[in-house]
């Protein structure tokens, strides 16, 4: 479970998985009730200039929906650093295990946008360490049988974001 535990009914209802991510890229607050995940829904609907109806009366699943274009004017909004990386198209098991197979000099974060999902990772300086956050909590480099099942782990990478 998170340090930063998501109400249980927030997780099964909404699809806000995009918001999610840039709320760990920016390092805000996550919400923990429901009424906090409806303000910070409002806040990302006024930046992002959508009209009410678009998240109010769509299917409660795909409410909070980002695609990357929001994603990067959410970032870009709350004045977060970023860099959009090219990679080729790998599932997402395989970047990770090649990026971590070698050691880095620095802590990095990704915002991974994947076949209908979108994940944020925490990589450290230590070979093979890694932090994977989603809606469901936060999956360590230790726990392979767990990722590989609920996280999209053999889904197609469509975007990558470096957060600098």
């Amino acid at each position: 479970m998170s340090l930063f535990a998501l109400c249980p009914s927030c997780v099964r209802r909404y699809g806000f998985c995009g918001l999610l991510a840039v709320l760990y890229a920016t390092r805000q607050r996550i919400p923990r009730t429901e009424r906090a995940v409806e303000k910070i829904l409002e806040v990302a609907r006024r930046v992002l200039h959508l009209k009410k109806s678009k998240w109010t009366h769509s299917q409660p699943q795909n409410r909070g929906g980002v695609n990357i274009d929001h994603i990067l004017t959410l970032l870009r909004a709350s004045h977060c650093r970023y860099k959009v990386v090219r990679h080729k198209k790998t599932l997402l098991r395989q970047w990770l295990c090649n990026h971590v197979s070698q050691k880095h000099r620095c802590y990095s974060e990704y915002i991974i946008y994947i076949t209908g999902h979108v994940v944020f990772v925490r990589i450290f300086p230590v070979i093979g360490k890694w932090l994977l956050y989603d809606q469901s909590g936060v999956v360590s480099h230790s726990s392979h049988s767990v990722w590989k099942r609920k996280h999209g782990a053999l889904k197609t990478i469509r975007h990558l974001i470096k957060i600098l």
